[in-house]
């Protein structure tokens, strides 16, 4: 036995082991490896829980892809994986990982010149480095949780698309847990579609007309049961958590909340084990890019915040999920033993029926203002009328996102980004924001900041303490 190993080690290793051999995807490895081998775009589905983001990749390093890029739209889907990943490989074949496995972000990165896998954010900084991809065949790019198809997924598979076409050498793999795979292969031209059924324990579903009533059943009874609440937003965890500080204390239950602002370490006592049980207060970050294995029930709002236009401003609204989100949500128990799911009014905020919901969730890009994205992909050389979006924003809303910034004096009527637009892209904001910041003076730092945190306000939608 190596020095470093002792008997917990030992143990936590084994259940690793048994975990990556009993995951659905391993039935599929063959099929997978060889539709990569032969084609340069595959489409992979796989239900929550069959191992797509932990396996495939392991699988395509070991069969001698040299380096495998895999994005992930949120930085604590990529961390995660990562050290998921780093121990499997460890376990699998008795060497240090930390070089071959490794992630980065727009703002921190942990990997090395020997990078094989790098699990990495979809953000259009990535693209720089993307465009290096495809110069042999030992290279592949893997878009993950393809279906939540945020402005950048949308911009990666439409260069997806565009570097296939351009490059033979070029490959790569779309993976997602629920997709439309027919209409997606046939937007990239291939019929490699490999789907992967997950492996879950029986998951009952009820409606509730009050959320915080069935918080404080869990409670009051002390069901030592793991929940996962989902709620829209900050502002709403912060507010479930006060109503029941109390009581958690009593039942010693903590109440965990779950949020892209936390620290790292905060995140993730979510994974943690505890005694009686847990209460995992979170937004929709745990529906497809965190995955908490001992959940036995999940109470969702059935809401969302996310990012669109009303009444010609573009915010972060309140708005109820789809019938795919919900199915995930429903998911996210049932991995260990049963589950329940219940659907549940947040409030006096109103819950539409599953059957009432939308099949599946409006993609961002036909939402809201595309402008930015025009300016950011400009400024990365990019022109967004030579992209073929699979949700392809309309020819209307490209020339007004372009008159837009022109106007704003971003670009030339010529496409070219001036001294400007390249001011603007430094900050995170609509386009007309930007332009305000821009042309506040050096000199005057302190009404900049005044005047960005009203913008955040207006961005956000709320102030949250």
């Amino acid at each position: 036995m190596p020095r470093c190993c002792n008997s917990a080690t030992i143990e936590t290793m084994t259940q690793t082991t048994n975990i990556f051999h009993q995951l659905p995807t391993l039935d599929f490895k063959d099929a997978i490896l060889e539709a990569v081998d032969t084609n340069q775009v595959v489409i992979l589905t796989a239900e929550t829980g069959a191992g797509k983001s932990t396996q495939v990749p392991q699988y395509l390093a070991e069969h001698g892809y040299e380096r495998i890029i895999v994005t992930q739209p949120r930085i604590l889907a990529a961390r995660n994986l990562m050290k998921r990943v780093r121990e499997e490989w460890a376990e699998r074949h008795a060497e240090d990982a930390s070089e071959i496995i490794g992630y980065r972000t727009a703002h921190e990165r942990d990997d090395s010149g020997r990078t094989q896998i790098l699990y990495c954010t979809d953000g259009l900084q990535m693209v720089r480095e993307l465009t290096g991809i495809g110069v042999s065949q030992k290279q592949i790019l893997v878009l993950d949780e393809v279906h939540e198809w945020n402005e950048n997924m949308e911009v990666l598979v439409a260069w997806a698309k565009k570097r296939v076409q351009e490059d033979p050498s070029f490959r790569v793999l779309v993976m997602s847990a629920t997709i439309e795979t027919e209409s997606l292969a046939e937007y990239y031209g291939t019929s490699a579609v490999i789907s992967i059924p997950g492996r879950h324990f029986p998951v009952t579903k009820r409606t509730s007309d009050n959320l915080m009533n069935e918080i404080r059943l869990q409670l009051d009874e002390r069901t030592g049961r793991n929940v996962l609440v989902f709620l829209p937003g900050k502002a709403e965890i912060q507010n479930v958590m006060e109503a029941f500080a109390e009581k958690a204390l009593e039942a010693g239950v903590p109440l965990i909340p779950l949020h892209s602002q936390l620290e790292i370490e905060e995140q993730q006592k979510a994974f943690a084990s505890y005694p009686n049980g847990k209460i995992i207060l979170s937004t929709n970050i745990a529906q497809t890019s965190v995955t908490i294995d001992d959940i036995d029930m999940v109470i969702d709002s059935g809401l969302e915040r996310r990012s669109e236009v009303r009444s010609g401003v573009e915010g972060l609204f309140m708005a109820q999920i789809s019938q795919a989100d919900s199915l995930q949500r429903a998911g996210r128990a049932g991995r260990t033993r049963p589950g329940e799911y219940i659907l549940a009014a947040l409030d006096d905020m109103p819950c539409a029926s599953f059957e009432e919901r939308p099949e599946y969730p409006t993609p961002e890009i036909l939402r809201k203002h595309i402008d930015r994205l025009t300016l950011r992909l400009a400024n990365i050389g990019m022109d967004i009328e030579e992209l073929d979006f699979y949700h392809d924003p309309s020819r209307a809303a490209i020339k007004r996102a372009k008159r837009t910034l022109v106007l704003l004096g971003a670009m030339t009527f010529d496409g070219e980004v001036t001294n400007i637009g390249r001011a603007m892209e430094h900050f995170p904001v609509e386009s007309s924001f930007g332009r305000v910041l821009v042309e506040i003076q050096p000199e005057n730092e302190a009404v900049r900041g005044k005047l960005a945190t009203m913008i955040a306000i207006q961005e956000v939608g709320s102030i949250v303490r």
